[in-house]
């Protein structure tokens, strides 16, 4: 349920920002309409303290909603440059190893998928099912060999 409603508050953010920002000058100007403008500068400081008063407390929600939105973006990216280190290890090991531990291929098949890593789509595809083969199957070491040399052809094409 409150997913909903954060998903619904996202999506229509600027238009709740709109509304938030003209809604204190309506309701102002339907209370006092009946009011001329006044010359007096008490007046115009009590407006000024409302409309301070009112935007302050909004602008502060804004403030705190684009840094926790930014915190969670340097998180994210974070997370993606600690991947992308360890997807380019794997592969500099795969270039200058005869051998491949296949365990370490799950996890960079993980950290591709969980980070949202953009590769080329068929190497991606290749390590999905090779993921997926070695998830099935323990160590292997004719395996590990077709393994290594599939990924050394598509490193090498790409």
């Amino acid at each position: 349920m409150w997913n909903n409603i954060l998903s619904w508050l996202r999506s229509h953010f600027l238009l709740i920002l709109i509304v938030a920002a003209v809604l204190p000058i309506l309701i102002y100007v339907l209370m006092f309409h009946s009011y001329s403008l006044s010359d007096d500068p008490a007046d115009w400081g009590v407006f000024g303290d409302y409309i301070g008063g009112v935007y302050s407390v909004l602008i502060a929600l804004l403030v705190v909603y684009i840094t926790r939105n930014l915190s969670r973006r340097d998180e994210e990216n974070r997370l993606k440059k600690e991947a992308l280190r360890e997807v380019y290890k794997q592969i500099t090991n795969i270039q200058q190893k005869q051998t491949v531990d296949q365990r370490k291929l799950p996890k960079l098949y993980k950290l591709i998928e969980d980070c949202k890593i953009f590769i080329d789509d068929d190497f991606y595809e290749r390590l999905k099912r090779l993921a997926n083969i070695l998830g099935e199957h323990g160590r292997d070491r004719q395996k590990e060999m077709e393994i290594l040399q599939e990924l050394k052809e598509e490193y090498a094409s790409n």
